[in-house]
């Protein structure tokens, strides 16, 4: 099959389809404290995931950025120099839309810090301490996601690829093809 950018019509900068794996599925687990990554490690491989612990914010920016970087994260609001809510903002404003989960970690439980927390674009919140079986459906949840957004952008990409397939075809034959909407009495010239 060929890539979107030797296809003329298909856009460049969509995602090519993630391709499948069997691999445990990479989560981003960022606190400054060593007990709390100690304990979200454990956590996270025995649900089955494969924890990519951060000590600091700007290590967890960088890695939810590295193309190859986990879709799900898990981080703490309070760390020392880039803080959660800030790499929140900047995962957001420098990747697609929908292409990471993350989730919030803290101990502000009010209304107002939810509410910040959210509008910052996380997909969730969890107060501190939480129980251990939330933060897993939680999470749980998260890799739904991405799962099905993996799944919409591979179908994107199929689609962009046939369409512009389709149009190589329409536009190579040597007479005008045209398309009726009996709905609206209209024809459409496909080719010319």
């Amino acid at each position: 099959m060929s890539s979107p950018a030797q296809v003329p019509g298909v856009d460049p900068l969509l995602p090519a389809p993630a391709p499948l794996s069997i691999e445990p599925t990479p989560v981003l687990a960022a606190d400054d404290d060593l007990v709390s990554r100690h304990v979200l490690k454990q956590a996270l491989k025995k649900w089955g995931y494969r924890p990519v612990l951060c000590a600091n914010g700007a290590e967890a920016l960088e890695r939810l950025l590295a193309p190859d970087g986990p879709r799900v994260a898990v981080l703490d609001w309070e760390m020392p120099g880039l803080d959660g809510i800030e790499v929140i903002r900047q995962v957001r404003e420098r990747t697609p839309a929908m292409s990471r989960y993350l989730l919030l970690l803290t101990g502000r439980a009010e209304n107002a810090d939810i509410v910040r927390c959210l509008d910052a674009g996380a997909d969730d919140h969890l107060a501190k301490p939480f129980d251990l079986e939330v933060l897993r459906a939680r999470v749980s949840v998260g890799g739904r996601m991405m799962d099905l957004q993996r799944a919409l952008d591979r179908r994107l990409h199929d689609l962009a690829l046939a369409e512009a397939r389709y149009r190589e075809l329409v536009e190579g034959v040597g007479v005008a093809v045209w398309q009726a909407d009996t709905a609206n009495w209209q024809l459409s010239f496909l080719n010319r």
